[in-house]
Parts: C-alpha cells; sequence; structure tokens
C-alpha cells in the first residue's frame, strides 16, 4: 500500500466584507495527498452573495475541480484562477456543492472514481471507484452514494463504508440497469432519486438491512427530445432537463405527477444547466470549435437569460453549476 502524505497549510485570500447581499462559504485548509489520486485542495474563506457569482467547474484542461469567481479582467475574461480546486484520479464529469447541518463538501464525478471532499471541516476524503464512463454523482441522507454511468446503462449504488489511512472508501456497490445514465439526484421532499438517461426514472431508496434501489415508474422525454443529458433541480423545486434539442422543466406538482414544460431554451448540445437561486437565470455549458476541444469541452459559461457569457481561455469545461446551497436534495 502506498503510504499518503498529507501537507496542510494555510493560505490567506483576504477577507470580503458582510452584508445583507452576502452568502458565505466557510474556511477550509490546504490539503495535498497522494494515492489513488494526486489530490490537490486549494482553500476557501468567505465568498460575497449576489456580487460576484461562483462557479464550480469541472475543467478538463488540468482536470481539475475548480472553485471561482466572475470577476472580469481587462480584456473582458475570468480573472481568477482558482479560489478552491480537487484534483481527481481521472477525468472529472460533474461536482456539486452539498450542504448537510452545517457542513459543506464538494462530490465529484470523475471517469472512474467519485469523491465526496470536505470543505469548511476537517475529516478524510471519501471515495469509490466505479465506471469509466461516469457522468454524475449523488449522495443519499445515509452518505451512501450514486454513480451515473453511460456506456453501461447503469446505475451504481456503492455502499459498505471503511476507513482506511488517508480516506474512507465504499468497498461494495451493485448495478441497475437504466439506459444511458447520465444524471442523478436525490428529492429529499419526496425521498426519491431521479435519474436521467433516455428516460426520466423514479427510484426509491431502502437503506436497511441491505442497500436497495428500486424503479418506480418511469418518464418518457416529450417527442422530439431523447439522449438526456444533465438533470439538476433549480429554485422553485423542479428539475431541470438537457436533452439533445435544448432544456426542459421537469415540474412535479402536488400529487407527484411530473409534468414536462415547453422548451426553455434551445440547444442541441447542451452538457449541464444550473438556474441562480436569487435571480433565476439560467446557466450552461455547450460545446465550442475550438482546435484542441473535444466535442463536449467549452471554455465558456453562458447566462442564456441575459444573453451573456463568461470566457476562461485556459479552460476545457464539461459541467459548471453554481456555488450555492441545493435546498431540493440536502438539509
Amino acid at each position: 500500500m502506498k503510504y499518503i502524505t498529507l501537507i496542510l497549510a494555510l493560505i490567506s485570500i483576504g477577507h470580503i466584507a458582510k452584508s445583507q447581499e452576502n452568502r458565505k462559504v466557510e474556511g477550509a485548509n490546504t490539503i495535498s495527498t497522494s494515492a489513488d489520486t494526486s489530490h490537490e485542495r486549494g482553500t476557501i474563506t468567505e465568498i460575497s452573495a449576489k456580487k460576484p457569482l461562483y462557479f464550480l467547474g469541472s475543467d478538463q484542461s488540468d482536470n481539475k475541480v475548480r472553485l471561482f469567481s466572475d470577476t472580469i479582467n481587462d480584456l473582458g475574461e475570468l480573472a481568477e484562477h482558482s479560489r478552491w480546486h480537487f484534483l481527481p484520479n481521472h477525468m472529472p464529469t460533474d461536482a456539486k456543492r452539498v450542504d448537510h447541518q452545517g457542513e459543506i463538501s464538494v462530490i465529484i464525478a470523475s471517469h472512474g472514481s467519485i469523491y465526496q471532499i470536505p470543505i469548511n471541516y476537517q475529516d478524510k476524503y471519501v471515495y469509490a471507484e466505479t465506471h469509466p464512463s461516469c457522468h454524475s454523482v449523488e449522495i443519499l441522507p445515509d452518505g451512501n452514494m450514486i454513480s451515473a454511468n453511460s456506456n453501461g446503462n447503469k446505475l451504481t449504488l456503492h455502499f459498505n463504508k471503511q476507513e482506511e489511512v488517508d480516506k474512507f472508501r465504499f468497498i461494495e456497490s451493485f448495478d441497475i440497469l437504466f439506459e444511458y445514465a447520465h444524471g442523478v439526484v436525490y428529492d429529499k421532499q419526496r425521498d426519491v432519486v431521479w435519474a436521467l438517461g433516455f428516460t426520466i426514472g423514479k427510484f426509491k431508496y431502502n437503506c436497511c438491512p441491505t442497500p436497495e434501489l428500486t424503479l418506480l415508474n418511469e418518464y418518457q422525454l416529450p417527442t422530439p427530445h431523447s439522449d438526456g443529458h444533465d438533470l439538476f433541480p433549480d429554485e422553485n423545486g423542479d428539475l431541470l432537463v438537457t436533452s439533445d434539442q435544448g432544456v426542459l422543466k421537469f415540474t412535479i406538482d402536488s400529487l407527484n405527477n411530473p409534468l414536462f414544460s415547453s422548451l426553455i431554451y434551445s440547444d442541441h448540445n447542451i452538457k449541464s444547466v444550473v438556474s441562480d437561486i436569487y435571480s433565476n437565470d439560467l446557466y450552461i455549458t455547450s460545446p465550442t470549435d475550438i482546435a484542441g476541444y473535444e466535442t463536449w469541452q467549452t471554455n465558456k459559461i453562458i447566462n442564456v437569460s441575459q444573453s451573456t457569457h463568461y470566457v476562461r481561455p485556459s479552460s476545457k469545461f464539461y459541467k459548471v453549476r453554481l456555488w450555492q446551497k441545493n435546498n431540493f436534495s440536502y438539509d
């Protein structure tokens, strides 16, 4: 077994004044490790609220998940390198902020592994191996995790977490067939799991005595939509869905009968979508035709509500989220 080197360092980023407009991200120590990953973690102190905005991006230019602000330099480009970053041992595909009982972490999907990384508290990270086509990850109320894996048409439930020298590792898992699995989201109000692929699946999770995931219902995407790609909740308690046609809203009414909206935004190749919980503005990533970029990568984050975009020339983003609390899934 490889030995792990932990390097702890405090980095001063400066204090940002509080106001009624401010939201916080609590501090975390800088940690570098090497084992299953060549992990690097940056530092977060306090982050202001509506100005500036903060993004959590899966950047495949250097395979880091990074947190950065919307601050623009004189060239009109995103100026901040990273407020925080993490380097997994595979190419990252998704990252989500998780708030639970005052603790903030980031869950990460990559092509072969998933993680939960502490942000404002000290603990070992959580790790599991998964399929090489992993596109998304979700954490369940008991701490078990689900990965969505497209090429294998599988949702994978990871459980039985064991402590090791440097981390916690899930040592057991099982697969559930779900075609073209790309997105997975836990719904705390209804205590169900939603998954997106060629269809939207509604699953019931049972933790005991052995964790299991049971399909309750399946919903067809409306014609001509197919190939569901990203699934993420919005501030109204609905689900944003991307397909090969654009962005839809999947509304869950009081009777738990999901309804699809009309097309919110038309684009045939959207990789991620998220809505600002304060302004309701819609942000997407859509591949950019640039030499040296793969067909799923971009250096732009687009605010389609305001018809504006942010460019980070050095980046090759796959998915980008906003650094905001997700009340749909977590406490």
